[in-house]
């Protein structure tokens, strides 16, 4: 007796679509009335229902389906892969590994699985075996773009551990093996700025960026590697082209204003930071930032406003409390209030003595201030 003897009716049809379509809804009906443990369907009727719900995104329902599939063609390597992935996928790690070590010899050299037995290894932060599987692949299997693309999958699997310095071997090794699509320089360039090699990150963002250059992200990338190196012209020239193509990226307009603030162009600054804050009502650095740059346009209320709307989001933020204590001792210092001014320098100074230097660098007609300048002395001396 075949194995086709015991298939179900819905697959007389010869795996017509049709035979396929009511295997897919004669699951459906069994799952609402519990009884789907009693069907029997073909491989490739399982295979068509699991492709079904992973089209549509329901995890749930591709884990049952593959559970039930494989434990009736258990000889299956398609239905092995996607029983491990879907385990995986939903969090079950440790069933996955099992289900893999336990059927792996089954499928000897089958490249499919033995990646994905690499994947589980890497999600259970075993990189070092995880590289003698991939390996061993290599050792068997002529290179490919389809095996290139592969291991460079895995680089995916470690960036979401923060390995970076593994997925960055992954990549570089399918890239030798045959030249990735253009698209994987962004992966490439970002592990190169998580490893801190910032000159290599930008060369292969510009790679990128030769092929596709309408991606807001990717500038938005370069921009803030330009601003680590200090280089704040072609940082600025990066997030304005990423604010080009998407004016809403919220990202690029915070960096940028904070580059703005950085270079003391304060109008600049506030305005970004206003659109900024638009975006994000509620982002306590951006009403921050807001604040810091009304300061160095000596708009004292504004900044007043600002830093108490900080403190209004989260009165335990102390840059919020510092902010409106300066500000106000500022204020006093205009209005002839001196007690009142050298007080609150007072308060300032055993909390966080550097926003004295804040202070004296938004009014630097303190330097003639003898009192002013004798405070300062005992605080450094302090």
């Amino acid at each position: 007796m075949s194995n086709g003897d015991f298939f179900s009716d819905s697959f007389d049809e010869a795996g017509s679509a049709g035979g396929l379509e009511h295997a897919l809804e004669q699951f459906k009906a069994s799952c609402a009335d519990g009884t789907e443990g009693s069907l029997i369907f073909s491989e490739d009727e399982f295979l068509y229902i699991i492709d079904h719900f992973i089209n549509n995104d329901d995890e749930a329902m591709v884990l049952k389906a593959s559970e039930l599939a494989f434990a009736q063609h258990s000889y299956s390597s398609e239905l092995l892969v996607r029983l491990a992935d879907s385990l995986m996928i939903t969090g079950n790690l440790e069933r996955a590994l099992f289900i893999l070590d336990e059927y792996k010899d089954s499928f000897p050299q089958n490249p499919d699985i033995l990646l994905l037995y690499a994947k589980a290894h890497i999600k259970d932060g075993r990189f070092d075996a995880a590289r003698e599987i991939v390996s061993g692949i290599l050792s068997n299997e002529q290179p490919s773009p389809e095996l290139a693309e592969s291991i460079a999958a895995l680089a995916q699997d470690c960036i979401d551990v923060s390995n970076f310095e593994q997925a960055l071997k992954y990549l570089l090794e399918a890239d030798r093996m045959s030249a990735l699509p253009v698209e994987y320089s962004s992966d490439i360039a970002f592990c190169y700025e998580r490893l801190d090699d910032l000159e290599r990150a930008i060369h292969f963002y510009n790679k990128y960026l030769d092929s596709d250059p309408f991606n807001d992200n990717v500038w938005f990338n370069l921009g803030t590697i330009y601003a680590k190196l200090t280089q704040f012209e072609k940082s600025i020239e990066a997030f304005e082209y990423s604010l080009a193509l998407n004016g809403n990226n919220s990202s690029s307009l915070y960096n940028l204003a904070v580059v703005y603030l950085n270079l003391e162009r304060f109008r600049e600054s506030a305005d970004t930071f206003a659109k900024f804050n638009e975006c994000e009502e509620d982002n306590l650095s951006g009403i921050i930032g807001l604040a810091n740059a009304q300061l160095g346009l000596n708009d004292y209320k504004g900044a007043c406003e600002s830093f108490r709307r900080a403190y209004y989001l989260d009165n335990n933020c102390q840059e919020a409390m510092l902010g409106i204590t300066a500000v106000m001792a500022i204020i006093d210092y205009n209005e002839g209030n001196r007690n009142s001014f050298f007080m609150r320098l007072e308060e300032i100074v055993k909390r966080d003595s550097t926003w004295i230097g804040t202070i004296y660098k938004v009014m630097p007609q303190l330097i003639s201030d003898k009192e002013f300048m004798n405070f300062i002395d005992k605080v450094k001396k302090n």
